[in-house]
């Protein structure tokens, strides 16, 4: 018989055995995530402890940089950025330098992760899309 705590087992030592989390100087903690990108590159986060107790959690530029390596451009004025700033905020994301932020309390680190961790996958897929939809377009 299929157990729904057999299943969440499961899933949470699959997910423990994936994640690994490394402390690179006092401040800074590397996160890498077995969800995958839009080049099929496993997703870092950092975590920064700021004086203040706040931690910020960032992809460092990551997800923006790469699209943009792929002539997707998000940096610019458009229709599109806008639609994504709103998304980002929907989801409590901040884009400053190109990189997709949080700001976070120790208490609701796990959440505001979590919440990262779908604004990245979001804005993949969102571009990726985007992109083969105007390929197509231009093409046809």
């Amino acid at each position: 018989m299929l157990s729904s705590t057999d299943l969440s087992n499961r899933y949470f030592t699959w997910l423990q055995k994936s994640i690994s989390f490394e402390q690179l100087n006092q401040t800074t903690t590397r996160i890498d995530v077995p969800f995958l990108d839009s080049f099929s590159d496993e997703l870092v986060i950092y975590a920064i402890q700021k004086d203040n107790g706040q931690l910020i959690l960032t992809d460092d530029g990551w997800t923006l940089d790469n699209l943009a390596g792929e002539a997707v451009f998000i940096a610019h004025p458009s229709k599109e950025k806008t639609q994504l700033h709103q998304r980002l905020r929907a989801y409590g994301i901040v884009c400053e330098d190109n990189e997709l932020k949080i700001t976070t309390t120790l208490e609701t680190f796990a959440q505001r992760m979590h919440l990262l961790l779908q604004t990245i996958v979001f804005v993949n897929d969102w571009a990726t899309l985007s992109r083969s939809t105007s390929t197509k377009t231009t093409t046809d």
